[in-house]
């Protein structure tokens, strides 16, 4: 007779005990217990409606639970990021979505443990909600959840345990207050975020009758998902984008990569050349009261996709050495440029005036006719 070494949540795993590679585990993973039955749901969808007026992107939400609904083994490949002002209904529609798949089989968890090290609560349930989530400036949180989303197992450890691999969520909640709860790069790609609800919270009187009505509206909400056309919903795709995932994209860039992109586009000195040296950068910022280092200015100048220049400039009597330059204009032009092109060019044509610490010296020396 087979011997249970461990427990183990296999969501969609009919059976209670299962062989995973030599070994078998007893499934603690239970059937919603929700009997789906045709019938109205008039209050669910108000609320549906509420959180999310645009059609395509409540099309959206309701594929995401129809597919979680039907497939209790396979997971949605994004996080649903739902942000309003406090009482706009966020939390209710995740506890909704909680139900479906049976309130045994969710977890509710503050935003601070996105961030914490100990992660082994956000394992081993079928729908995962993140309440209070406030991360903006956060990168590795992000990456942190994007884990979460796209792994199917995760190794964590626990207060008295050792490391031990855990069941991802099949769907991640992320809800908060703010516009920008998560720090977003521009390849952003596991995040779903609809717009933001800015209108006055919904009013007592309508969560009175909606908690009243949920437990006889469910099992037709339940029914009405699993009668769904999800053929075209792909969960491992990127989710639709958004107006307020892009602005929470904006509002996630570093602020040096913001600064560098507005002295770029409007030829600010020393990006009024189309090869910059790093150290007039960091002149300039500094004398802007915006200090940084050469290795963090290099770092933002490849994420604004400015070229390194395969050779150094030539030496003038102007600086020691053959500093690094970069492209940050027509690159095509200027990154395989000889090392007297990019000083020639740098300099000023034939003026060698280029001062080591910083433009504005140069620019002064021009007007002198230096």
């Amino acid at each position: 007779m087979a011997k249970v070494i461990d427990t183990a949540y296999a969501p969609g795993e009919d059976d209670l005990v299962f062989p995973r590679d030599s070994d078998w585990y007893l499934n603690t993973w239970k059937p919603s217990g929700l009997l789906p039955v045709q019938g109205p749901w008039p209050l669910i969808s108000q609320l549906v409606d509420r959180l999310m007026p645009v059609a395509e992107q409540r099309d959206h939400f309701l594929d995401v639970l129809a597919f979680v609904s039907r497939f209790p083994g396979k997971k949605v490949n994004h996080a649903l990021v739902l942000t309003g002002v406090p009482g706009c209904g966020k939390t209710t529609l995740a506890e909704i979505a909680s139900r479906l798949v049976g309130i045994h089989n969710s977890s509710t968890v503050d935003g601070h443990v996105l961030g914490g090290r100990w992660v082994n609560m956000l394992l081993d349930c079928a729908v995962l909600i993140i309440e209070e989530v406030a991360h903006g400036d956060r990168f590795d949180v992000s990456d942190k959840l994007k884990t979460l989303i796209t792994q199917q197992h995760q190794q964590v450890e626990s207060k008295g345990r050792n490391f031990y691999w855990g069941r991802t969520p099949n769907l991640v909640f992320v809800l908060s207050n703010d516009r920008r709860p998560l720090a977003l790069g521009e390849g952003a790609r596991r995040e779903w975020m609809p717009d933001f609800v800015t209108d006055k919270p919904l009013d007592e009187a309508f969560f009175v009758a909606l908690n009243g009505a949920l437990n006889a509206e469910l099992p037709g909400f339940a029914a009405s998902l699993l009668e769904r056309d999800i053929s075209r919903f792909n969960p491992a795709a990127p989710p639709p984008m958004t107006s307020a995932k892009a602005e929470a994209i904006q509002d996630s860039r570093p602020v040096l990569d913001v600064q560098l992109e507005e002295m770029i586009g409007s030829f600010a000195t020393p990006f009024d050349r189309d090869v910059v040296i790093t150290r007039d950068v960091v002149h300039e910022l500094r004398c802007a009261g915006m200090p940084a280092t050469e290795n963090q200015i290099r770092k933002a100048l490849r994420r604004l996709d400015c070229r390194a220049c395969i050779n150094q400039a030539a030496p003038s009597p102007q600086w020691h050495g053959s500093p690094r330059v970069w492209a940050v204009r027509n690159a095509a032009r200027w990154v395989d440029a000889t090392k007297t092109e990019l000083r020639d060019h740098i300099c000023g044509s034939d003026r060698s005036v280029r001062s080591p610490a910083g433009s504005d010296l140069h620019q002064q020396l021009l007007r002198k006719g230096g």
